[in-house]
């Protein structure tokens, strides 16, 4: 394994090997784990792989970054039997040797934007930050949107940088003043409408009276957000009346590590690429470390599982076989670890439903 043990990103390879140990107190496996020190930098990570060649290592899970990987790829290009599982999701450092193994947010935007395509939405938008992930999410909406047939729809865009003033922005593209005057005409116009019956009418009047705007103005909307901040922007959305009773809101795997327990994420989706949760792995893995698993722990488990099956297989098998681990489903296809993805409902309490997947030979 290639880690960064020392440095300023060993938090990081203290996650993997919390992954590692946990896994190997569940399941053990008939894989022989050595640690080599990548320091969290390029050149360390070579160093780190040289001395794994040096011990007759040649698998190594890692290295976790994506210049770590760029560094490797480019020294070992001409190792053949040499395979690294990066755990970095970037697709850019896909090679011969190297297999991308990080999630894939390119497969989860795919099904996102095949479920709004199913749903014929004329107005979409994609809200993302002003970074790497961002862009990517970005790049990979457009694709798919001409791979379905979405070439009518309406998209919008909303990034998001660091001193963003989510209030100003989101009553701009909201266009809250209209949609409330739209709502005061329609008012009005039932209002001075004779021909209607004076019940139903007062009824409608009634009915209006309780909403602040005429409908949202998105029939879809992605947010490639986390934390506090997809939070914030839940929040303001709702407060101009955009949520999930009007809009169909998604989210990326991002949002599988976020706490779901506000009311705001109460009928909203998100892509995940795990089959589901097991109570029984998460209680364990509070008696030990405290705290809940993350996502990561879940998917590095089935790596753990993909890696030892590999290792056995022929060249044939690597290349058409489906992994079915105890959470995910993945394969290996053109240098990358494809996951099947499933849509998620959420429902009160956090809890959710599947409502929609992509399976493999689909995505």
């Amino acid at each position: 394994m290639l880690l960064p043990l020392t440095g300023e990103k060993s938090a990081a390879g203290n996650l993997v090997i919390n992954s590692l140990r946990y896994s190997m107190l569940l399941r053990p496996n008939q894989l022989n784990f050595k640690i080599f020190d990548t320091k969290g930098t390029p050149r360390g990570a070579v160093s780190a792989a040289e001395q794994g060649i040096t011990n007759n290592v040649k698998t190594f899970i890692g290295p976790i970054f994506s210049d770590e990987t760029r560094e490797v790829k480019e020294h070992f290009k001409n190792k053949k039997k040499l395979t690294f599982f990066s755990l970095s999701p970037d697709l850019n450092n896909v090679s011969e040797n190297i297999i991308v193994s990080g999630q894939n947010p390119n497969d989860q935007i795919s099904c996102i934007t095949k479920h709004i395509a199913r749903n014929d939405s004329k107005d979409v938008l994609l809200i993302h930050h002003a970074d790497k992930y961002g862009y990517v999410i970005r790049n990979s909406f457009l694709n798919y949107v001409n791979d379905f047939g979405m070439m009518g729809v309406n998209i919008d865009f909303f990034e998001v940088e660091a001193n963003t003033n989510l209030n100003d922005k989101i009553k701009k593209i909201s266009r809250f003043n209209e949609r409330k005057l739209q709502l005061e005409n329609e008012i009005m116009k039932i209002k001075n409408n004779k021909d209607l019956d004076e019940e139903f009418k007062n009824s409608e009047i009634k009915s209006l009276e309780r909403m602040l705007t005429l409908g949202s103005p998105f029939d879809s909307i992605i947010i490639a957000s986390e934390g506090d901040r997809l939070l914030e922007i839940l929040s303001h959305l709702a407060f101009y009346d955009i949520n999930s009773e009007n809009s169909n809101i998604y989210g990326t795997s991002l949002w599988e590590d976020t706490n779901k327990k506000d009311n705001l994420f109460k009928g909203t989706y998100y892509a995940s690429s795990l089959k589901y949760k097991d109570d029984e792995f998460i209680q364990n893995f509070k008696n030990v470390f405290s705290k809940d698993p993350m996502s990561f722990n879940y998917h590095m488990h089935d790596l753990l599982d993909l890696v030892e099956s590999y290792k056995i297989m022929s060249e044939k098998d690597k290349k058409n076989s489906v992994f079915s681990g105890e959470f995910t489903k993945s394969k290996i296809k053109s240098g990358f670890l494809q996951r099947e993805i499933y849509l998620k409902r959420i429902k009160k309490n956090k809890n959710t439903e599947e409502v929609f997947n992509c399976r493999l030979n689909v995505i």
